[in-house]
């Protein structure tokens, strides 16, 4: 009677577990659901210096956002910026664990729509899953594999899921989801050198984290880097120097052959000291024109980041009509410089009508979009 309630007993479980298990869904759903629960996240030192930029994901309504610790570990600051090119100021940290490389920060705001949490446990080898994260500031980047892993490192601090979906530069702290749109994993590294060797840190071990009851929201851990130097080599050094004291001062955008149309705009480019800036003046519409100004910082990623301003102004031909003048701010971020060839992404923000007169920025937009400069031919 007994063996015969417990077998009742674990098949109206597995009924019940079949009936509420979440629909599968396909990659596109999966990615369209994660829209806006996805953040890019920037950090700053105590100079306002850009020093690392990262992925994480929000968990609550209130701006709890979870990354990898090593995304801020070395910040005095940070902003969020959400795919509709929203920017929030992060509050500060809601707690961390150093060994599992976790982190819960709070972003300011409220309303916030966030993702649904799976159970790594339930995790099985060959398992589909699909990673999303902002690697180079490329927003929203989806990739697809398995779970060909499940690795216990013990210097590490516990377990692993070790996956076949790229994981590049900028995914750290980003969500990865089984084929339910579940969160089940933060990706955190991949292993320099090792093919399709990356890895994600079970989910279940950063819920402890994120249902923490906070008192008082912490700073950042802005971590002096005791013991360690970064040394950078002479020879670099000098090919840099090299580099600025060389660089052509006006820049293009190369035209194709095949669009005739296409006009060649000049971008000055110069070095003031560790501060890279661009600027540009040039005829927007007939009626109108635009300045660009942008300044970046050098990144521990040895790439360069920074804010470019728009700002446009429209000339009324209609009389007793003002002119118009409006602003658009981007982060914009130069992945390789050379003599030859300056490539890089910037991700537009429309910060609305400077003046009384209501007017939507055209270059405001939420997509992250490449550019490429070349020298100005003489």
């Amino acid at each position: 009677m007994i063996a015969r309630l417990l077998f009742l007993v674990c098949l109206v479980a597995g009924v019940v577990t079949a009936q509420l298990a979440p629909p599968r869904k396909d990659i596109p759903a999966i990615a369209k659901a994660a829209n806006g629960v996805i953040v890019s996240i920037i950090t700053s030192d105590k100079n306002g210096k850009p020093v690392a930029q990262g992925t994480g994901f929000l968990v609550s309504t209130d701006g709890r956002i979870v990354t990898n610790y090593h995304v801020i570990k070395d910040a005095s600051s940070a902003i969020v910026k959400l795919p509709d090119g929203a920017f929030y100021d992060v509050e500060g940290v809601v707690a961390f664990d150093k060994a599992r490389d976790l982190a819960v920060i709070k972003a300011h705001g409220r309303n916030f729509r966030v993702v649904t949490l799976g159970n790594s446990d339930r995790v099985q080898v060959g398992e589909e899953i699909v990673a999303i994260g902002n690697p180079f500031s490329l927003e929203s980047t989806v990739s697809n594999g398995i779970v060909s892993g499940i690795r216990t490192v013990e210097e590490e601090g516990g377990k692993f899921l070790q996956v076949t979906a790229p994981i590049s530069p900028g995914s750290s702290g980003g969500p990865l989801f089984n084929m339910a749109g579940e969160v089940v994993g933060i990706t955190t590294l991949y292993l320099k050198g090792g093919e399709n060797l990356n890895f994600a840190i079970p989910i279940n071990d950063a819920k402890h984290l994120i249902v923490t009851r906070f008192t008082k929201i912490q700073d950042f851990p802005d971590e002096p880097a005791v013991g360690e130097t970064s040394v950078v080599p002479q020879e670099v050094i000098q090919q840099e120097a090299e580099l600025q004291k060389h660089l052509p001062r006006e820049w293009v955008n190369p035209c194709p052959a095949d669009k005739p149309t296409c006009k060649q705009i000049i971008t000055e480019v110069w070095f003031d000291q560790d501060t890279l800036h661009e600027a540009a003046s040039y005829p927007f519409m007939s009626n109108a024109s635009m300045q660009l100004d942008c300044s970046m910082k050098k990144t521990e990623n040895n790439v360069w980041l920074g804010a470019c301003h728009y700002n446009m102004t429209w000339n009324s031909i209609l009389p007793g009509i003002a002119n118009t003048v409006c602003r658009v701010e981007t982060f914009e971020q130069v992945i390789k410089i050379s003599a030859s060839d300056i490539d890089g992404n910037s991700g537009h923000l429309d910060l609305g009508p400077l003046s009384q007169t209501p007017a939507k920025c055209p270059l405001a937009g939420n997509t992250n979009i490449p550019f490429e400069l070349i020298p100005k031919p003489h």
